[in-house]
């Protein structure tokens, strides 16, 4: 009888447990009704923020009315960042119907080489700003070719992807690339090292899977006493080695 009670009861716990998640998840409460976006002042204060302020509130709006369940934070910070790449992106849900986006302010990692050997700083939002005298900042990775000199966009995805990159280390990091060139043939970004004559393909931001196995390709191609060759990246989970011509 003991053994029928408390199997009855169970079942009766994990009925109203069942019924409560059920109606917790599906609930209006659980759909997001405020959104809420956090800056600095630092980054409200570059002169270029206020142009993509409507398109980040825009974007966030979109997310009212979702469960907060169906809600990709990495999704979320990953499209900011492509439309305004001159800050720090971090996302929150705050049960049940809260989401927060928070803005803070980033340095940018970036010089651009104009054709006739001057140098310009790039601000976090991809944007020219003044002329460098030589010898400035010549350890930053240097934004090479016409390309990015006339386009606004060019420059941005080199911005996104070196912030998906660390700064420091031997393999793939911003510390260790020498500069950057376009290939509009394959809309792809190409990274010269610094510490070896190795060029990486890449088109897309890259997580750290992506760049754990682009540094084993490096070690590798290194213990075999390979010094050049162009490492095609392009491919998520993909990475061919080719010779240089």
């Amino acid at each position: 009888m003991k053994k029928t009670t408390k199997t009855v009861f169970l079942i009766f716990s994990f009925s109203l447990f069942t019924a409560g998640a059920v109606y917790i998840f599906s609930s209006p409460l659980s759909r997001i009704f405020l959104v809420e976006l956090k800056v600095d002042q630092e980054v409200k204060a570059r002169k270029n923020y206020k142009k993509t302020e409507e398109k980040i509130l825009s974007h966030l709006n979109s997310y009212k009315g979702k469960f907060f369940w169906q809600i990709s934070l990495k999704k979320l910070v990953k499209k900011t960042k492509n439309i305004y790449p001159g800050a720090e992106v971090f996302a929150q849900r705050k049960f049940p119907n809260r989401l927060t986006l928070t803005l803070k302010m980033k340095n940018a990692p970036l010089l651009l080489l104009k054709e006739g050997g001057e140098f310009y700083s790039v601000s976090p939002e991809g944007e020219l700003n003044e002329k460098k005298a030589r010898g400035e900042f010549l350890d930053l990775p240097i934004l090479r070719g016409e390309a990015f000199w006339n386009h606004l966009e060019l420059r941005k995805k080199a911005l996104n992807l070196l912030s998906s990159l660390p700064q420091q280390g031997q393999g793939l990091s911003v510390k260790n690339i020498s500069e950057i060139a376009y290939s509009p043939d394959r809309g792809s970004l190409l990274l010269y090292l610094l510490s070896s004559s190795f060029i990486i393909e890449m088109t897309n931001p890259a997580d750290a899977g992506k760049i754990q196995n682009i540094n084993f390709v490096l070690n590798y191609l290194k213990q075999k006493g390979r010094k050049t060759g162009l490492i095609d990246a392009r491919i998520d989970k993909k990475i061919i080695v080719k010779k240089l011509n």
